[in-house]
């Protein structure tokens, strides 16, 4: 009960996110049966939560009576509920879950790097911030959508730029230079 109620934001966000996981694995090509599955997992707000019947289990193995008394039995007995459990969360095999309660920081010494055959959805309920040092390059195969409300910015690979908005402000304090053949004003 504690880490649902711990997690209650992350779940408000769950229908969202598999929303995001269908659109982008079908952006990419599919995905297969396995990704839309697992996009259904996500929905249902159930990914990594123990029903009733598993979170009792689950307390006969984490604070059952001595495994003594009867050879381990009632143990086994809980294990396997809590498996019981567990299998209905994963539709398939091969998947990680990992749920952390309030925080989670990760520190890297040198270098990180993150393959991702498919598709990858980032979902952040308030505020993302980033911060670089020195370089940051994004190479898209296609094509890069940045959307905010009423304004898009998007780029094609066969070199168009969009710029979607109800109001442009352009502001240079130095000089300004406008490049084109030909360029067209209203």
């Amino acid at each position: 009960p504690m880490a649902m109620m711990a997690m209650a934001g992350v779940q408000a966000l769950s229908g969202q996110t598999a929303g995001l996981l269908s659109q982008a694995a079908q952006i990419a090509g599919g995905g297969g049966p396995g990704l839309a599955a697992f996009a259904t997992t996500l929905a249902s707000s159930a990914l990594g939560f123990l029903g009733a019947g598993g979170l009792s289990a689950r307390e006969g193995v984490v604070s059952g009576p001595s495994p003594r008394a009867d050879a381990g039995t009632a143990l086994a007995g809980s294990g396997s509920g809590v498996g019981s459990d567990a299998s209905g969360l994963f539709p398939l095999p091969g998947i990680m879950n990992t749920i952390v309660s309030t925080f989670k920081s990760d520190s890297v010494g040198v270098a990180r790097a993150e393959q991702i055959g498919v598709s990858k959805v980032t979902n952040v309920g308030q505020t993302s911030l980033e911060s670089v040092g020195k370089f940051k390059k994004i190479a898209v195969g296609e094509e890069f959508v940045i959307e905010c409300g009423d304004s898009k910015f998007i780029m094609k690979a066969n070199g168009e730029v969009i710029i979607l908005g109800k109001t442009f402000n352009f502001v240079a304090t130095d000089h300004f230079q406008l490049r084109g053949k030909p360029i067209d004003l209203n």
